[in-house]
């Protein structure tokens, strides 16, 4: 076992030998310049070519599509929306319980998929009639 790991240790420091290690470079932070959004006319492009009638998905305010217009803008923050219509809270209605008398339910009888299970009856002596056994009278027990 000894040997054949000298012979792997020997492999990896052939192996090693091979490999330079890679110059340093000093530190420089990761840095995103890009100035795409400001001459891009992809996603402009995009919404002129779409039809009239095109959904734009699931929006609470005109300006979560894209921009809008000035006077839009305006009415969105200067005039209120129409009340929406609600239903006012009604208590739930009282549910009747239904009260159970111990003697119109059937005994139960264990489970209907298994036979009962049998109960053997003997006679305790004395000395295992006792909560607590004391060590030396497990002898007794074990002659009984």
């Amino acid at each position: 076992m000894k040997e054949e790991l000298r012979r792997v240790k020997t492999s990896f420091r052939k192996i090693t030998a091979h490999i330079e290690r890679p110059q340093l470079q000093p530190y420089r932070p990761f840095v995103w310049n890009s100035l795409a959004p400001y001459y891009s006319t992809y996603s402009v492009q995009f919404l002129l070519d779409l039809p009239e009638e095109a959904s734009q998905g699931y929006n609470t305010r005109q300006t979560a599509i894209g921009l809008t217009d000035p006077e839009v803008s305006w009415r969105m923050d200067h005039v209120m929306l129409p009340m929406m219509t609600s239903r006012p809270m009604t208590e739930p209605a009282p549910t009747a319980r239904r009260s159970y008398e111990p003697d119109t339910r059937p005994p139960k009888a264990g489970s209907t998929h298994l036979p009962m299970f049998p109960k053997i009856n003997y006679s305790k002596t004395e000395t295992a009639r006792k909560e607590i056994i004391n060590y030396g009278e497990v002898p007794k027990l074990r002659q009984e």
